[in-house]
């Protein structure tokens, strides 16, 4: 496909150019390619400059203007010169998808505004978007600076700054992801490192948000791992350093197991059903099930784990760069010949791990369905149960907490165990009698068993308030607000927080968002 497509580019340059000149043409484009190829897109521009003096008019030059113009995010330049490539070639079936990737590329972003960092440039939609756009920027200046250090490497200057963009819509990161909207839905997928830059859908698309301040740190991870290795490394190795990494950002301990991954490694190993490596490419993303997709990430996790258990950082960081020089280095040094036989190997390992299972824990399929108000109680799917849901909310609406405790339970004997709707719900209906210590306890379970819950972590920052303890209630608000930043009442909490700890950085910080956000919603 390669080789047949180089000599239809080059009949046109010999119209253009004489024969002695076309194969430097050529040899110019693929050392243009190559740059992009290894994530250096910025190394391609005087290259592109000598193109364009030697060959003006050849079709290498319009496709090589095009694909650097679009990993540079110059996109309306893109589709310009891409359609003038096909002009020239005559043929829109072999490069329509891509035409189309660059003209909607275009049209997504079009009237995009933006946030610049030191080492950022956040572009995002006119709304609500815009409260998150300097908490986005602060989140992954920190994660390079934890990257530089634990990574050994550092963005050149000359590739500064580094784009971001925010999706308003999940249909718009659809457009521009190059996956689908059913892998989308499937995997729960919301960010993508690819084409030289970061892109998330934005929280408030995301039933209870997600975690966008680590989702950042991961594709962050992606960017580095790909420079540094020029796009050598291989998918686990990828997935795995950006998941063993990603929480570097706010904290220093990194690489333990999260509780829900230990538990989907137990039933996997329990039922002997893995993500073997090899069924993991092209993308994690395009795996059949948001369950092997959870696995395949709980498995990279745990194989970057064991290396840095083996040797430290410094041991990761030999792998990455092993497998930069080429495949076979980087699978010689971790002592195996092939991914076939790293996985043998894994499969050894696992055998002997000690997991540490959540008693009762149901795997929460993704969902990127609208994002509820956290104050409006979430509804409960399990039929059995919401008779008794339903009066307890009735009789919690009219201050009797607890009659409406009595009823959640009795939706708790129902339905076999306690869904997290249910459990929020009794935890309100504690608080609201002020039974605190009991609240916290039930809240404190339920985050063992569905740590992303914001609504979770919302109560607790209001029972530590309750308490007198502004700083962990502003610890608690700070994360709601890493998962579900676009809801008043965290904001408002972060407000009232930070003022009760004297705080005066971040309560101006958090006031100027709850302000910009009540202007928008006015």
């Amino acid at each position: 496909m390669i080789r047949c497509l180089r000599w239809s580019w080059l009949l046109a340059v010999f119209l253009v150019v004489c024969p002695a000149q076309a194969d430097d043409v050529f040899a110019l484009y693929r050392q243009i390619q190559a740059t992009i190829d290894a994530w250096h897109p910025e190394d391609g521009l005087d290259l592109l400059e000598k193109l364009r003096s030697s060959a003006p008019d050849a079709p290498e030059t319009h496709m090589a203007s095009a694909r650097l113009a679009f990993e540079l995010g110059r996109y309306d330049d893109a589709a310009e010169e891409m359609g003038r490539f096909i002009e020239l070639i005559g043929d829109t079936s072999r490069y329509g998808e891509l035409a189309e990737l660059y003209r909607e590329t275009a049209r997504r972003t079009r009237g995009m505004q933006t946030y610049r960092s030191d080492r950022f440039l956040i572009h995002f939609q006119p709304g609500l978007d815009e409260i998150i756009a300097p908490f986005a920027a602060e989140t992954l200046e920190r994660q390079l600076d934890a990257l530089q250090q634990d990574l050994g490497y550092t963005i050149p200057k000359a590739a500064l700054p580094i784009r971001v963009e925010i999706y308003p819509k999940v249909l718009d990161f659809v457009a521009v992801s190059t996956l689908t909207e059913k892998e989308v839905e499937t995997s729960g997928t919301v960010a993508l490192c690819k084409f030289n830059r970061l892109m998330i859908v934005s929280p408030r698309r995301m039933a209870r948000g997600y975690k966008w301040r680590d989702t950042l740190g991961h594709e962050l991870v992606h960017f580095v791992v790909s420079r540094m290795t020029r796009n050598r490394a291989p998918l686990w190795l990828h997935e795995g350093v950006a998941k063993f990494e990603e929480r570097r950002w706010r904290s220093e301990r990194i690489g333990d197991l999260h509780p829900i991954q230990e538990s989907i490694l137990a039933e996997a190993r329990r039922k002997d059903t893995w993500v073997p490596f090899n069924q993991m490419m092209p993308s994690l993303a395009k795996l059949d099930s948001g369950w092997k997709t959870s696995l395949a990430f709980a498995e990279v996790t745990l194989l970057v784990r064991q290396l840095v258990v083996d040797g430290g950082m410094p041991r990761l960081r030999a792998a990455i760069e092993a497998f930069s020089e080429s495949p076979e280095a980087g699978y010689r040094f971790l002592g195996v010949s092939t991914l076939d036989q790293l996985w043998q190997q894994f499969l050894a390992r696992v055998a002997g791990e000690t997991f540490n299972p959540v008693p009762g824990y149901r795997f929460i399929p993704p969902s990127v369905a609208e994002d509820p108000d956290l104050a409006e109680p979430e509804p409960v799917e399990q039929r059995e149960g919401r008779k008794y849901v339903r009066l307890g909310d009735l009789l919690r609406r009219e201050g009797h907490w607890s009659a409406a405790l009595t009823e959640y339970t009795k939706a708790v004997d129902a339905i076999g165990h306690k869904p997290a709707p249910v459990g929020l719900r009794i935890a309100e209906a504690l608080i609201t009698g002020a039974r605190y210590p009991q609240a916290e306890q039930e809240l404190l379970e339920l985050l063992v068993r569905d740590p992303d819950r914001a609504t979770a972590h919302w109560l607790l920052g209001k029972i530590a308030l309750l308490r007198g303890d502004a700083a962990t209630a502003l610890q608690r608000y700070e994360t709601a607000f890493a998962i579900a930043p676009f809801h008043r009442e965290v904001l408002a909490g972060l407000v009232e927080a930070a003022e009760a700890a004297g705080d005066r950085e971040q309560l101006k910080r958090y006031r100027k968002a709850l302000e910009r956000f009540d202007e928008l919603n006015s």
